[in-house]
């Protein structure tokens, strides 16, 4: 059900290039590193002209042990933890979460529960907004997600002036009224392949 106006974006490639040299992903977890959603946002930067910032210009913060989805399901319990990190930078960023406005796109607090990835974003919601007040110009983007877009979409609000994300797991509204409602420039669909793959949800796009 994607028309012929879809892009796709191949990552393949350059992950497969460069995974030898960087953890593309954690061990104990399915998603994305930071390493990981840094290179996928290259390959979407540049395929839209975007100049970005190199790793050195971020602030990077790292926590210990952590244990993701993987792990608990595993039952490979003598498995090292991951180191989590946390990739920011300098931005005038306002985050709407179930109507609460927070200045932040980063949710430290979870970094003291065991489960520790919803720091980004704070894990999933039906409906996210972003607005980079530092770049009123920017795209207009609306991301149709998962979780794996939650450590990606972080960097893309460099460039953008405001993000939409929707997760059709849980958001309830007809996706065409926000299309309707809001000149995008560009719509974003950021999933797992296990979502991709074994989800009903993307169908209700046509």
């Amino acid at each position: 059900y994607l028309s012929g106006n879809v892009d796709i974006i191949d990552l393949y490639d350059k992950f497969n290039s460069v995974k030898n040299d960087i953890q593309l992903y954690y061990k104990t977890d399915h998603h994305w590193t930071e390493d990981g959603a840094y290179t996928a946002y290259s390959i979407w930067a540049k395929k839209n002209d975007i100049n970005i910032r190199n790793k050195d210009d971020y602030i990077i913060e790292k926590t210990e042990n952590f244990y993701g989805t993987t792990y608990t399901k595993s039952a490979l319990w003598h498995e090292k933890p991951d180191t989590l990190e946390v990739w920011s930078y300098p931005i005038n960023v306002t985050v709407t979460v179930e109507n609460v406005l927070y200045n932040d796109m980063f949710f430290r607090e979870h970094l003291k529960n065991e489960d520790k990835y919803p720091v980004f974003l704070d894990s999933n919601h039906g409906y996210e907004r972003i607005e980079n007040h530092d770049n009123p110009n920017g795209k207009k983007i609306l991301v149709i997600k998962d979780s794996f877009a939650h450590s990606f979409v972080p960097f893309m609000a460099e460039n953008c002036s405001m993000i939409d994300m929707v997760d059709l797991r849980y958001y309830l509204t007809p996706v065409s009224l926000l299309t309707e409602q809001n000149d995008y420039d560009e719509i974003l669909i950021l999933c797992g392949i296990s979502t991709l793959c074994e989800s009903n949800d993307l169908s209700i796009l046509q």
